[in-house]
């Protein structure tokens, strides 16, 4: 029987013979082996983190940044600025840089100066996508 399990049924059993010291003390074990058992999963969890390195706050971790760029463009259906381009997209994790610091607006700015192909910049420095690109 897993330890949260024992416990239970010694604390329903406890609650039955409320009277019974013995059945207390029992309880009181199950108890102490419960919380050294979270103690060590939560070591356990933590020597595994490390192992792994910084993890990806979620989102599509095969997204690149211009294909999140793109994906928040086709969806807002207006021209943004880098600044709310990042905010969107760190805000909806569509995109995780390798080192798992936050992506900053130059970095926007950046990708969309790399693909001309897909974005433009307009007079007023928002980005959209190109009419071809959509």
């Amino acid at each position: 029987m897993f330890p949260s399990e024992d416990a239970e049924a010694l604390l329903r059993s406890a609650v039955a013979n409320e009277n019974d010291p013995e059945q207390l003390d029992r309880v009181s074990a199950a108890l102490v082996r419960l919380v050294r058992t979270k103690a060590l999963l939560r070591e356990a969890e933590a020597e595994a983190r490390r192992a792994l390195g910084p993890r990806p706050r979620g989102g599509h971790r095969s997204m690149t940044l211009h294909e999140a760029i793109a994906l928040v463009l086709t969806e807002r259906e207006h021209p943004m600025t880098n600044r709310e381009i990042r905010r969107e997209v760190e805000g909806r994790n569509l995109y995780v840089r390798r080192d798992g610091a936050p992506v900053g607006p130059n970095q926007i700015a950046a990708r969309v100066r790399n693909y001309p192909n897909i974005f433009t910049v307009l007079e007023n420095g928002q980005i959209a996508l190109k009419a071809d690109s959509q």
